[in-house]
């Protein structure tokens, strides 16, 4: 089991859709995926072109539940393990502080997951408790981020979160890596943005930076991985390339 957490510091990045996609192109290479949503949103579902959810999800679980009972599968045979509804804002409080203490780790663990299965977290942007959660199960983080002039605040925000919870066993700490999503070549400023982060982050800035590209909406709009629906986009084009990047991280 390799975990990758997706995470931001910020909304508006397209952390969930990029969760998503990623998912569905994993699982087209016969890769065994699950998708965990720690995010009250519970948008995930939607993005993975399921109108019809469990309605039980992981903060909804009785004590004698496992996370078996909080699972579904896509049209891409993609596994989620939703949020929940957690009506109840203290009793969610209560049970994400459970999954804490416990770890996500563990509980993933008794779902007994394939071989070499990639399980993807998208959780509730920093600082958050779901947050935390993601961050000490993960293997790899993948911290997402805009062509903004704000992305420098959200990048020093994920360093200090890092740090604060890794610096006493750096040994331990899973890799942290910047990826661009919604990118407007267009755009002069996000240029001269991507040139400043490339240059300050070096390798920890992926070079597979996802495009702007309208197919990405309308492919959520048709229930269709981006794949699907505009194969030869720009949009596609740039999740391949990350999804081979991601396929060759738990080798190292």
């Amino acid at each position: 089991m390799f975990v990758v957490a997706i995470v931001s510091a910020s909304g508006g990045t397209g952390k969930t859709s990029l969760t998503a996609n990623l998912a569905s192109l994993l699982t087209r290479r016969e890769q065994p995926v699950l998708a965990v949503e720690l995010d009250p949103s519970n948008r995930l579902g939607l993005y993975l072109g399921l109108t019809v959810r469990n309605p039980t999800g992981i903060v909804d679980l009785s004590a004698d539940q496992t996370w078996h009972h909080a699972a579904q599968r896509n049209a891409d045979h993609v596994n989620l393990l939703h949020f929940g509804h957690g009506v109840n804002t203290h009793r969610t409080h209560e049970k994400l502080s459970v999954i804490e203490s416990r770890g996500v780790r563990d509980f993933l663990l008794d779902l007994s997951p394939p071989s070499g299965c990639i399980v993807l977290i998208d959780t509730q942007r920093a600082p958050s408790l779901c947050f935390d959660c993601a961050l000490a199960a993960a293997d790899l983080i993948l911290h997402v981020i805009t062509a903004q002039p704000g992305c420098f605040e959200d990048i020093a925000v994920m360093h200090a979160h890092y740090e604060r919870r890794f610096s006493a066993e750096p040994e331990h700490a899973p890799g942290l890596f910047h990826v661009l999503n919604k990118v407007n070549s267009a755009k002069l400023l996000s240029d001269d943005i991507i040139g400043i982060l490339r240059v300050r982050l070096k390798s920890k800035m992926l070079r597979y930076a996802i495009h702007q590209d309208e197919a990405i909406p309308e492919a959520m709009a048709s229930n269709q991985c981006v794949a699907d629906y505009a194969p030869h986009s720009q949009a596609s084009h740039d999740l391949q390339g990350l999804a081979d990047w991601l396929l060759a991280q738990p080798a190292h």
